[in-house]
């Protein structure tokens, strides 16, 4: 169980790095456009102008939209580990029930064999 949290902790970490570095590249982005517009405003051509816009912007639509997807997938991952912690309790439960039900079998005269966590008889 422990391998699966650090795995799910590991996963998390990177997916809240990867949200990290697409925000400050589409800062970047943004950045970029306004110094270039600034820069080369009425050296350039309207159109160009336009175009330069209209690629920062579907850059930057992307940009919010896989970060919306690393969200989605991070609150997914804590639903999937809080079900992953659940289920393991039901097994514990399940192996505890499991032992109770042979140790009063055993004591029923029953022959089921060797008890988990009791010692052998020998």
């Amino acid at each position: 169980m422990k391998d699966f949290n650090q795995q799910v902790r590991e996963y998390k970490d990177i997916q809240e790095q990867s949200k990290d570095h697409i925000k400050q590249a589409s800062e970047n982005v943004s950045d970029l456009v306004a110094t270039t517009i600034r820069v080369y405003r009425g050296q350039m051509p309207k159109e160009v102008e336009s175009v330069i816009l209209d690629l920062a912007m579907y850059y930057q639509d992307g940009a919010t939209a896989h970060c919306s997807y690393l969200e989605r997938s991070n609150n997914l991952m804590d639903d999937l580990f809080k079900r992953v912690e659940e289920l393991a309790k039901i097994n514990q439960q399940h192996v505890q029930y499991s032992i109770q039900l042979a140790k009063v079998l055993k004591e029923a005269g029953f022959d089921i064999g060797p008890i988990p966590g009791e010692e052998k008889e020998e």
